[in-house]
């Protein structure tokens, strides 16, 4: 028997009528099938049978708040061992950091062109990766200029073939993925704390990204920009704020920079 259908004290359970609030309403429908598995829903309408919104709304923020810290925990371990093998390539040489900054644009290129031109992106891809892998070669042989010259042009050529929406969202994607590049390969060859200053930035952005993802779950509250991203929230950024800048103290107080 569906127990969402049934009515007890005057309450149905389905629609919300007599007084009491749909269960639907609150975190146990459709909308949330991410947090509650259908075995685990109707066990909770089940046990929630005869109450109101009020008690089903509590037992969802619980059951929610403990299924984020599962999440953060999965996704911090996971996030420690991508680290760590970013770091070892950081501090093996320039050259492969460089490689490694190279690909990870590459990706990016190629995800900015499935988002402007979807499965069509080839040719976007095409002039995005030539760019990216043009400016991080020639940045690695000190030649910062050029390589931003080769970025400028990659994103002239996506204009004038007009890829994409009016062909700016095309140029905006090789200034997006090439910029990058060129400055965290230009700042791992600087010398004498190229590996120093660059192991500051990444650690300053992971220390927002889990920050950020921490406060935000556990924390919650207002919407930052409800309009833009729906996730994020105010305290979320505070935390993520916050954490950059207590991980970049301490880094610069242990390297003495």
């Amino acid at each position: 028997a569906q127990v969402a259908g049934r009515k007890r004290g005057g309450v149905d359970l389905r629609h919300g009528r007599g007084g009491g609030a749909a269960l639907g309403d609150v975190g146990l429908g459709h909308r949330h099938d991410f947090v509650f598995g259908v075995a685990e829903r109707e066990r909770i309408r089940r046990f929630l049978g005869h109450d109101t919104s009020h008690h089903a709304a509590g037992f969802q923020r619980h059951h929610y708040r403990v299924v984020a810290g599962r999440d953060l925990g999965v996704r911090l371990v996971s996030g420690v061992l991508l680290a760590a093998a970013a770091i070892g390539l950081t501090w093996a040489s320039p050259w492969s950091f460089a490689a490694l900054v190279i690909a990870v644009s590459l990706i990016v290129a190629w995800e900015w062109g499935r988002i402007v031109r979807g499965t069509e992106s080839w040719a976007l891809l095409a002039v995005s990766a030539t760019s990216v892998v043009a400016a991080g070669a020639l940045t690695i042989f000190e030649q910062v200029a050029l390589g931003l010259v080769a970025v400028l042009v990659g994103s002239i050529v996506c204009l004038l073939l007009d890829f994409g929406r009016d062909g700016r969202m095309g140029a905006i994607g090789v200034l997006y993925s090439g910029l990058p590049t060129v400055s965290l390969i230009w700042l791992r060859t600087a010398s004498p704390w190229g590996f120093e200053a660059t192991l500051l930035v990444l650690l300053a952005v992971w220390a927002t990204d889990t920050g950020a993802y921490a406060s935000g779950r556990l924390i919650g509250g207002p919407r930052l920009a409800a309009s833009i991203s729906p996730n994020k929230t105010w305290s979320g950024l505070a935390g993520g704020v916050a954490t950059s800048m207590l991980v970049a103290v301490i880094y610069a107080s242990w390297v003495g920079i």
